[in-house]
């Protein structure tokens, strides 16, 4: 062992012709995760200058694996001038049990009964093992691995039931669907994912009935530069995505989901406790002749904020046709502040807090033609988000509704994750 002492070392770009040079690479605490995983996330090369925006950019592609509450590195001087650069890890959670009340907007509460086992094998993999009751009765399996071989060729296959009330149509969904779907990275920010899905959709009425057997084929495509994925401070998100839906009985009708998704966030100052500014702009687009079941809305958690969750009353109405439709866009600004910097005093354990303050917009329309043409809705409000463990964060946002010059409704939402 050398004497000297233990030094992190934060070296300048500018400074890296007079940095050590890096002659080994060692990890530390993780007891569940192969090596490998980590060695083929790490770019810094050894007999090489010390550069510390490249061991923070392998500190940031670590933690988007999910699979760890905090990563550290340290560098250890040796008596040759040489340094080891050493990577520390705290492993998250590899299993969650479940029994725990959840809520959604479509379905509202239920209870969940259910086991996730994350870095399956310590290999990075997921398998999920889960079932509800309540609002949403449900059961079935998912896996995924995000390099299962080659050069970074990802796998992810469910198979699933569904069964709820419509949230606004006066049916009872019964949905059994299944996905296999192949992806692969080009670098590190751009990847490409195919699948193939099989879904079966009923749609039972007191009065009449529908069912939809579809075969859907998927392409999507990303172009993804965040340093974090679970709360970036940079970088940019775009995401393409055909999603077809092709009827393989007599009576269904075919049609397809077109969808484009652009993100940008940009950090407004430095330090542990920035002001971060985040916008999005989505299309989504359903061109073919879509069946009346199939209706979409805007106004929740996940569109625009500051509008109740659409019931059948509202739906019935007929004074809010301009929330249910086809085709959409959507605009969202957000304004972050990092109050509480995301701590990690043991593993699997962390916490901090952000505030939020939000603008949203958009608009849906039956024709693409009138899209344009449609009034927008306006939501606008505040929030917190508190970090939490295999769920990146919890998310609470209280918005008020705006429409035509009139303040129309205010809405609460407690949700899991970002909305963009």
């Amino acid at each position: 062992m050398p004497k000297h002492l233990l030094l992190i070392l934060f070296f300048s770009i500018g400074m890296s012709q007079t940095n050590p040079m890096v002659t080994s690479i060692r990890f530390h605490g993780n007891e569940v995760t192969d090596d490998y995983i980590i060695q083929r996330e790490i770019q810094h090369p050894l007999d090489a200058p010390l550069d510390s925006s490249v061991i923070n950019n392998d500190k940031n592609r670590l933690l988007n694996l999910g699979i760890f509450n905090d990563v550290r590195f340290m560098v250890i001087s040796q008596n040759d001038g040489t340094v080891e650069l050493n990577y520390i890890f705290l492993e998250t959670w590899r299993y969650l049990p479940a029994i725990v009340p959840q809520y959604s907007e479509e379905t509202g509460w239920s209870l969940l009964l259910g086991l996730a086992v994350k870095n399956f094998r310590g290999h990075n993999q997921s398998l999920y093992i889960n079932m509800s009751f309540g609002g949403l009765d449900a059961y079935g399996i998912a896996f995924e691995d995000p390099w299962i071989m080659g050069d970074h060729v990802s796998l992810y296959t469910d198979i699933w039931r569904h069964e709820y009330p419509s949230m606004f149509l006066p049916y009872n969904m019964v949905e059994t669907y299944s996905n296999l779907i192949f992806g692969r990275y080009f670098g590190y920010s751009k990847k490409v994912k195919v699948g193939l899905e099989v879904i079966r959709r009923e749609f039972n009425g007191s009065e009449e009935s529908y069912i939809m057997e579809y075969l859907s084929p998927t392409i999507s495509m990303t172009y993804d530069t965040r340093d974090l994925y679970s709360n970036p401070t940079k970088g940019f998100y775009i995401k393409w995505i055909y999603d077809g839906k092709y009827g393989f009985t007599e009576n269904n009708i075919s049609f397809a989901l077109l969808s484009q998704s652009y993100s940008v966030y940009k950090s407004l100052s430095s330090g542990d406790k920035p002001w971060i500014i985040g916008l999005n702009g989505t299309l989504n687009l359903n061109p073919g002749k879509i069946p009346y079941p199939w209706t979409e809305y805007l106004g929740g958690a996940y569109t625009i904020r500051g509008w109740s969750v659409p019931n059948n009353n509202i739906y019935s109405s007929g004074q809010y046709d301009y929330r249910f439709g086809h085709h959409q866009w959507m605009a969202s600004m957000e304004l972050r502040k990092t109050i509480i910097p995301k701590r990690v005093p043991v593993p699997g354990i962390e916490y901090g807090l952000d505030i939020a303050f939000f603008l949203d917009a958009g608009a849906i329309s039956d024709k693409i033609g009138s899209l344009g043409d449609q009034i927008p809705m306006v939501g606008a409000g505040f929030g917190i988000r508190i970090p939490m463990t295999g769920y990146q964060s919890i998310r609470c946002d209280y918005g008020y509704a705006y429409y035509n010059g009139e303040w129309i409704d205010e809405s609460l939402y407690v949700t899991f994750g970002h909305k963009f």
